[in-house]
C-alpha cells in the first residue's frame, strides 16, 4: 500500500475510587496518511477516534475483575477515482467508505 508516515496520540487515566474499585478512561486519536487510491472494498485505513472507559473491582489481593466499553469513530472519506483498464474508469469518488465500532469487554485477573 502507498502509506505516508502516520501518527497517533493517546491519553490515558486510571482514577482509584475506593479499595476496591478503579474507573479507567482512554482517548485515542489516529491520522493513518493513508492516500485515498489505496481504499478498496476490503482495506481502507482511515483516520480514527478512540473513546474507552472501565471498572475495575478488585475482589481480593489476587483476584481482579474489569468491564469496560469502548467506541471507535472512523472519519468517512470518499474514494479517488480509477483507471484500471484502458477507456474505463472505477468511480471511486462516489463511494463512501465510513465505519464504526462499538466494542465490550469483561477481564479476569489472578495475581500469583
Amino acid at each position: 500500500m502507498d502509506y505516508d508516515n502516520g501518527n497517533e496520540v493517546n491519553f490515558g487515566l486510571m482514577y482509584d475510587i475506593n479499595e476496591k474499585f478503579s474507573r479507567t478512561a482512554e482517548v485515542n486519536f489516529a491520522d493513518t496518511e493513508a492516500k485515498k487510491s489505496s481504499y478498496n472494498d476490503v482495506e481502507f485505513s482511515l483516520n480514527s477516534q478512540f473513546y474507552g472507559t472501565g471498572i475495575i473491582y478488585k475482589y481480593d489481593e489476587k483476584n481482579e475483575f474489569t468491564f469496560s466499553v469502548s467506541y471507535i469513530h472512523y472519519d468517512s472519506e470518499n474514494g479517488e477515482d480509477e483507471n484500471f483498464l484502458a477507456g474505463t474508469k472505477l468511480e471511486k469518488s462516489k463511494i463512501t467508505y465510513k465505519k464504526g465500532i462499538i466494542g465490550m469487554g469483561i477481564g479476569y485477573t489472578y495475581k500469583f
